[in-house]
């Protein structure tokens, strides 16, 4: 029977319209737009005839099929950053919820149980902080590490789990009972490399990590007209040097693909006639090589420390964030590989510089990852665009790679 491609496609595009403006996709965590398309997922799950669990940090897990064996389990997230794609994380969802269906028109009674996932705030576009839900359900965060996270409007997450249902109290149980058997994850790719090689999917070895800094330039606010140059504690043009450095010490590490990316940016008190007394930045560092990525924050911790002395101000610095690169599971890769083989899709071995869900997963249960091309190249945009025939493909791959995994867990199983 297969997979049905256009009931992939219309899920997409109907996510897609929930927060949908002429800019982008702009549906953050713990949103009215989230509760409406999540409220959605739920209601696509209970057609399925899934078992649904909401846990303590929001994730939602759909279950098909019951008994003692591990699930496996398949999956992304639905929220996104600010005007971003339709494809990111949805596809992901999308592909899993069909990839279920399929297996149900194959099987009535699946001897292994098989769940979809979403995950919340697998984005850093709200709290700053990124792959929360999974994080959670692997247990690398605890109650007592996310009671402070406060969003840019002063928002606590507390509060936002509080507005959505849930308990900030009984976040700690939420960490998964039992690990899964398996965790794969299809994603849309976030760069070029598919495209460039004219290769439809991606089979995902191992996903760079990033490592976060946050920093405070704290000059004096004074009048535009009357501070005279000399006299000046000017933040902004001191950030802004920093910021120049970033671009240029980034050279000295590129042969091992390390990136370096000053994403946030605000000024203080921002207004035309005020030299600027204050500016937050945050800098974000990421490499599959641990090395590469820790000489790379630390000459930008030298820069900082360099501009504030020549400056004659203050930048406060701090590490907000150390991920680690993950390398994902031989044999399932292998098996991705193998169904990519055996549907004739064109495919190739990539590294994933984006994060994923799939990397907290990864440190609690074999986990594989497969992309696929995105034609326009740029991803946390409104460019983002998938063919047809590649979300195809793609989904063909996955379905091969699930039902082989399911085989075999049966045969171990029974």
């Amino acid at each position: 029977m297969g997979i049905d491609v256009k009931a992939v496609l219309d899920r997409v595009e109907a996510l897609g319209t929930i927060g949908r403006t002429e800019a982008g996709i702009t549906r953050l965590a713990f949103t009215a737009e989230d509760r409406e398309a999540r409220a959605l997922v739920i209601r696509w799950m209970n057609d399925l005839r899934l078992s649904v669990e909401v846990d303590a940090a929001g994730n939602i897990f759909g279950t098909w099929g019951d008994g003692t064996p591990p699930p496996i389990l398949l999956g992304s997230h639905i929220d996104s950053v600010p005007e971003g794609g339709m494809y990111d994380g949805c596809l992901g969802v999308a592909a899993a919820l069909e990839v279920v269906a399929a297996c149900g028109r194959e099987e009535r009674h699946p001897r292994i149980p098989l769940a979809v996932v979403v995950f919340q705030m697998e984005e850093s576009s709200r709290f700053g902080q990124a792959m929360f839900g999974s994080k959670v359900f692997a247990g690398r965060l605890t109650a007592a590490e996310v009671s402070e996270w406060r969003d840019h409007d002063g928002h606590t997450l507390g509060a936002c789990l509080a507005e959505n249902g849930a308990d900030l109290a009984q976040l700690d149980g939420a960490r998964y009972q039992r690990a899964p058997r398996a965790y794969l994850e299809l994603h849309i790719e976030q760069g070029t490399i598919l495209r460039d090689a004219a290769a439809a999917v991606g089979v995902v070895t191992g996903i760079a990590a990033p490592l976060r800094i946050r920093l405070a330039v704290i000059g004096e606010a004074a009048h535009s007209g009357a501070a005279l140059p000399d006299q000046r504690k000017d933040a902004l043009m001191a950030a802004a040097r920093i910021l120049s450095e970033v671009e240029d010490l980034v050279t000295r590490e590129r042969s091992w693909g390390t990136v370096a990316t000053v994403g946030f940016f605000r000024v203080h008190p921002n207004v035309v006639n005020v030299v600027p007394g204050k500016v937050e930045m945050g800098v974000d560092v990421r490499s599959v090589n641990v090395g590469s990525r820790q000489r790379l924050a630390r000459a930008i911790l030298q820069v900082v420390a360099k501009v504030s002395a020549e400056r004659r101000l203050e930048v406060r610095a701090s590490v907000v964030g150390d991920e680690m690169p993950i390398v994902l599971d031989a044999a399932l890769t292998d098996g991705l590989e193998t169904a990519a083989r055996d549907e004739e899709v064109a495919y190739q071995r990539v590294v994933s510089l984006a994060a994923h869900d799939a990397m907290q997963v990864a440190t609690i249960a074999p986990t594989a990852m497969l992309l696929v091309r995105n034609v326009s190249g740029t991803s946390h945009s409104s460019k983002e665009w998938i063919s047809p025939d590649d979300v195809d493909a793609g989904c063909r791959v996955f379905h091969r790679a699930v039902r082989t995994l399911l085989t075999t867990a049966a045969a171990e199983h029974a």
